[in-house]
């Protein structure tokens, strides 16, 4: 009996692993214990998702006002500019620590 184990890291940057069992003839009576590996520290996982939902709201706060002045044609497009340059700066930064 042959267990198969594997690690490797994604190319999302997520680490993924697996693990079976085969057995060529007779198969024996026991397993082998498979070891995980080191699980993933939470504090970087919760800095990874706050990156990951900042970059979510930046982009639709970007969509959403660029569409916003298409669809619409405001005269004064003063009072949208600062929304747009903080989503803009926050997408760039949320992308960067991602």
């Amino acid at each position: 009996t042959y267990t198969v184990a594997w690690r490797v890291v994604s190319a999302d940057s997520h680490p993924v692993s697996g693990a079976f069992t085969f057995s060529v003839g007779k198969p024996s009576a026991t397993t082998a214990a498979v070891d995980p590996g080191p699980a993933e520290d939470p504090a970087t996982a919760a800095l990874h998702h706050l990156a990951r939902y900042l970059a979510y709201l930046a982009a639709a706060l970007l969509i959403g006002a660029a569409a916003f002045v298409a669809l619409c044609r405001p005269p004064d497009l003063a009072p949208l500019r600062r929304p747009l340059v903080a989503s803009w700066w926050t997408l760039l930064a949320s992308t960067t620590a991602l």
